[in-house]
């Protein structure tokens, strides 16, 4: 169903500017390469569950699904097949290069929405009066 949800949103903004700041003032061989993996995943779901609501897994799981195929084109060099190698844009969203560490990041970040995805339905179910969300 879709609807607007401003907690989902602020939680997107908010990881957009812990994105952004990362990209811009971490150089790092940790923080930079991977837990911007980690989070993209968070940012993703909180985009979708803006706008959509659905069960939790679901859309983590098509979250996962698109990080996934991202991170495969990445094995095949897609940017290369496009052209756009040079494109400072296409090399943001696509990528550079595979890793198996992103992958590994992506399913760390899966994770950690799914736990904070429970702890939110336990504390509500603990609540008297509040609307169940859906289960995981």
């Amino acid at each position: 169903m879709w609807r607007f949800d401003r907690s989902y949103f602020r939680l997107l903004l908010l990881l957009l500017a812990v994105e952004i700041l990362i990209a811009a003032l971490a150089h790092d061989r940790w923080l930079r390469p991977y837990g911007g993996d980690v989070l993209v995943v968070g940012l993703l779901y909180c985009f979708l569950c803006s706008f959509r609501q659905a069960f939790p897994w679901r859309v983590v799981g098509a979250v996962l699904l698109f990080a996934l195929v991202i991170e495969g084109l990445q094995a095949v060099h897609f940017i290369h097949w496009l052209g756009l190698e040079h494109s400072l844009l296409a090399n943001l969203i696509l990528g550079r290069g595979f890793a198996w560490a992103d992958v590994l990041a992506y399913g760390v970040g899966t994770g950690l929405v799914l736990w904070v995805e429970r702890r939110k339905h336990s504390r509500q179910e603990k609540q008297p009066g509040l609307v169940k969300p859906p289960l995981l």
